[in-house]
Order: structure tokens, then sequence, then C-alpha cells
């Protein structure tokens, strides 16, 4: 098991990588569908599940939804009526892809 920072933003020189596709367009391998992260929400560190990575209608950019082990979240995997993905109700966030602090793979 092991944590590491999660360069989102980078550029050739940090990654060898375009922005956009450090930013997540099926090509950032740090943020996937199992990845257990971390993130800040509300001044405070929260660690999750990723369980779905996209874009959520109505907004820019990409987001990943996030199981959380508490009842702290927001929801259960729905937004705006429309199901990204399943969990249980209040363990569920949407988290701006860059605002991923750190991710565990296991």
């Amino acid at each position: 098991k092991q944590w590491y920072q999660r360069r989102v933003r980078g550029d050739s020189k940090d990654s060898g990588k375009s922005a956009a596709s450090a930013a997540g367009q099926n090509n950032n391998s740090d943020v996937t569908v199992g990845a257990r992260v971390v993130f800040k929400r509300a001044g405070e560190l929260e660690r999750g599940t990723v369980r779905y990575t996209g874009r959520l209608m109505g907004k820019d950019g990409l987001f990943a939804g996030i199981e959380l082990s508490n009842n702290t979240g927001n929801h259960d995997g729905t937004y705006q009526g429309h199901t990204y993905f399943k969990c249980k109700s209040k363990r569920g966030v949407f988290v701006p892809i860059n605002k991923i602090q750190m991710v565990y793979n296991t």
C-alpha cells in the first residue's frame, strides 16, 4: 500500500502529459474507480473511495464521486435526479478532481 501526491494540473515538465491528460480525460491513472482518496472539504481532510469519475450535468470540469465511510456526505450518489453511483444515504460527495490531494491504491 502506498500514498502518493497526485499532480492534476501538471504540465509536460512535471509529468510528461498534457494538462488535459493530467486532468483526467481517460489518461489519468491516479484517480480511478475503487481508489481511496484524501481531499479537503469544509476545511477538514476527508477520506473515501472513488465510485465515479467524469462530468456532472450542469457543472464544468471533471469530478470524482466519492463514497465516505461516515454519514457526513450530501447524497447517495444522485445529483440533480441523475444517479452517477450508489451508496448509502449521506455517504456520497462529488469533488472536483483537482481538489483531490492524495490517492491510495490498494
